[in-house]
């Protein structure tokens, strides 16, 4: 018998078979280990759905662009003008915040229609828009709707910053209060200036892109909701009565509870912000 030809022919057989295990092993490895592109892909895919799920409302996925904005407080001014109002007990405090009492509530009909809270808008309140942009209230036509609290009995307005987009950080904010009959009684309010537009358009990151830095960074907890989403003006630097303020994404989050928590996002490099109390929280 010829072993020598017997052991070569087991060689070759045997490295025929290393060779198929081989190429078996790259084949499952190139499964099991996908590229880094394939891995983002499917986490963009994950986390789309995801987004999805949480939110209550569409989700644009359009960037515009808004500039930022400047308004300085002239409290001498603003102090002699409110001295002038009538039919009203008025007080102002250091910071330029005044508080009003009225000598008569007024009443608000609508209400008694007993909506849900996120269902209000500015229709709803007739009396309190012709009150506010009466006499009685200062540069009243510069505030406009933004929400009703029924817990806490307040009907809330912000003063316009640019093209219809409010000053939500306590700066420029008008609340009403309500009494146990549901009439104003009373109102606190606080003005930021006259304001004004400080160089061009800046590129916002769209409301998808907010709620997408919250969801990735566990800002929105398990079972929570999102139920609305604003932009905004926010304060970026103050110098005494001196303002600036930058675009802010407001995310009103709902939690399985019901409770209703707000989030902020810098609209333009998508920072989380950290809240900041304010005389209108």
């Amino acid at each position: 018998m010829d072993f020598r030809r017997i052991q070569y022919i087991l060689i070759v057989a045997f490295l025929i078979l290393d060779l198929f295990l081989l190429n078996i092993f790259v084949s499952k490895n190139s499964i099991y280990f996908p590229n880094d592109s394939n891995r983002s892909t499917a986490a963009s895919v994950q986390t789309e759905m995801n987004l999805n799920e949480l939110a209550e409302i569409p989700l644009s996925d359009e960037a515009g662009e808004l500039p930022f904005v400047a308004a300085q407080l002239d409290l001498e001014a603003w102090q002699e003008a409110a001295d002038k109002l009538t039919d009203q007990e008025v007080t102002i405090d250091s910071k330029g915040r005044l508080f009003s009492k009225l000598d008569r509530p007024l009443p608000l009909p609508a209400l008694d229609k007993g909506l849900a809270e996120d269902s209000w808008s500015e229709t709803d309140f007739k009396e309190l828009n012709d009150f506010k942009d009466s006499q009685q209230v200062l540069n009243g036509k510069d505030y406009h709707f933004a929400y009703y609290n029924p817990r806490k009995s307040t009907v809330t307005y912000y003063q316009e910053a640019y093209d219809g987009h409010g000053i939500i950080d306590g700066s420029g904010d008008l609340i009403f209060h309500l009494n146990d009959k549901l009439e104003v009684d009373a109102y606190e309010q606080s003005y930021a200036g006259e304001t004004q537009v400080q160089g061009e358009n800046r590129p916002l990151i769209s409301e998808k892109q907010a709620i997408e830095n919250l969801y990735l960074n566990d800002e929105i907890p398990n079972k929570a909701s999102v139920v609305k989403v604003k932009i905004g003006y926010r304060t970026s630097l103050a110098l005494d009565q001196l303002h600036m303020y930058k675009p802010i994404w407001t995310i009103y989050i709902k939690h399985n509870d019901d409770e209703v928590e707000t989030e902020y996002v810098d609209g333009i490099n998508g920072t989380i912000i950290q809240p900041q109390s304010s005389a209108g929280s």
